[in-house]
C-alpha cells in the first residue's frame, strides 16, 4: 500500500494557511500568483533566503497590488513580450519550461506544506536561466562561440559582474549558515520572527542544549532564549502543543514555578488530547504537590497513551 504524505502525517496552520482557511476561487488564483511572483524575486534577487517559509509569510489576504503579485504578472508579460519580439526558441523553451514545472508547486492545484520552498524551484530554474541567458545573448551582434573570464570584463557582461560578485559572496556566506541545523535555524530565525515553524525548532535545539547540559549558552540566557522563541512559534500558530509543554518544563525544572508550568501543560493537552509526555509532567506536577491520587491518574494515561513512557512506569512504581 502506497502511503502519501497527506495521509502519513498531519499538516497544521503554521505550514500552510491553505490547510485550515477556506478561500474562494478568486483568492486562490491571487494566491497562486503571489506564490509565482516569491519565486521570480527570489530567482532574481535571492535574499534574504529561508530554510522554511509558512503561514507567517504568506496570508489569505492577498490584494491585487501585493508587491511579488505584480511582479510575477510584469515579469510573465514581459518574458512573453520578449519571446514574442526575438522569436528565439530557446527564449521561449526556457519560459514554457519554467512555468510548467513551477506551477505544481504554486499551492493553486496542491497546497504546499512551507508555502515555498527554495528547493522547490531547482529544476523551474533551469528553464529560468535558459531565458535569462538568452536575453543576455540578444545583446551581443554575434553570439560568441565560447564564455571565457575575459569575457565578463567586455560588454554587456561587464555590466552583470558587479551582481555576479555580490551573489557569489552571498552564496559563499549562505553556504556557512548550512554547517549545521542548528547554525542554519540560528542564521534565518532572524528574518523569520513571526514563523511558527521556524522558532519551534530552534526553540527545540536550545531546550535540548539546555537539558544536556550544553555549555555554549549561559543557562539563564538559553532559558531566556527558549521562552523567547516557543513565545514566537505559540503567536503565530497556538496548537504548537509541544512549545507549551516544553516551556512549562522549563517554568517547572529550572524556574521553579509549578503552578505556571501547569497551566502550559494543560494547555499542550488542549491542542493534543493524547499527548503522553504532558500528561506525565502533569503527574510530576501533582506529585510534587503530594496529591497522589492525580498524580497516579496522569502518570497511568500518560502509559496508556504510549506504553514505552518509561519514566512514568518509574513514578507508579516508586509511588505503589
Amino acid at each position: 500500500i502506497l502511503i502519501t504524505e497527506k495521509t502519513g502525517r498531519v499538516f497544521y496552520h503554521f505550514e500552510n494557511p491553505l490547510y485550515t482557511e477556506h478561500i474562494s476561487f478568486y483568492t486562490s488564483i491571487l494566491f497562486a500568483l503571489k506564490v509565482f511572483g516569491t519565486y521570480v524575486k527570489l530567482l532574481l534577487f535571492p535574499y534574504p533566503l529561508r530554510f522554511y517559509y509558512g503561514s507567517a509569510m504568506f496570508s489569505t489576504q492577498v490584494s491585487l497590488f501585493d508587491f511579488e503579485l505584480i511582479l510575477g504578472l510584469v515579469f510573465l508579460l514581459g518574458a512573453s513580450y520578449y519571446c514574442y519580439k526575438s522569436k528565439s526558441k530557446i527564449a521561449l523553451f526556457g519560459l514554457l519550461f519554467f512555468l510548467i514545472s513551477i506551477a505544481p508547486v504554486t499551492n493553486f492545484v496542491q497546497i504546499v506544506a512551507g508555502v515555498v520552498g527554495d528547493r522547490l524551484c531547482l529544476t523551474a530554474s533551469i528553464g529560468f536561466t535558459m531565458l535569462i541567458t538568452s536575453m543576455i545573448f540578444s545583446f551581443y551582434k554575434t553570439i560568441p562561440k565560447q564564455i571565457t573570464t575575459l569575457s565578463f570584463a567586455q560588454k554587456p557582461l561587464i555590466y552583470l559582474s558587479g551582481i555576479l560578485l555580490v551573489f557569489l559572496f552571498y552564496t559563499w556566506n549562505r553556504n556557512t549558515a548550512w554547517d549545521s541545523e542548528f547554525s542554519l535555524y540560528e542564521h534565518d530565525a532572524q528574518y523569520s520572527e513571526k514563523s511558527s515553524g521556524i522558532n519551534n525548532l530552534l526553540g527545540n535545539k536550545y531546550f535540548e542544549m539546555i537539558t544536556s547540559g550544553d555549555k555554549k549558552y549561559p543557562q539563564q540566557v538559553l532559558i531566556n532564549k527558549i521562552l523567547k522563541h516557543y513565545a514566537l512559534a505559540i503567536q503565530d500558530d497556538s496548537a504548537m502543543y509541544s512549545a507549551y509543554n516544553n516551556t512549562g518544563v522549563i517554568y517547572f525544572s529550572y524556574l521553579h514555578q509549578p503552578d505556571l508550568a501547569l497551566t502550559y501543560f494543560i494547555k499542550a493537552i488542549r491542542f493534543k488530547l493524547d499527548y503522553p509526555q504532558a500528561y506525565e509532567n502533569i503527574g510530576n506536577y501533582y506529585d510534587k504537590k503530594k496529591n497522589l491520587f492525580q498524580a497516579f491518574k496522569n502518570y497511568r494515561i500518560a502509559t496508556l497513551e504510549n506504553p514505552q513512557q518509561y519514566k512514568s512506569y518509574t513514578a507508579l512504581i516508586t509511588m505503589l
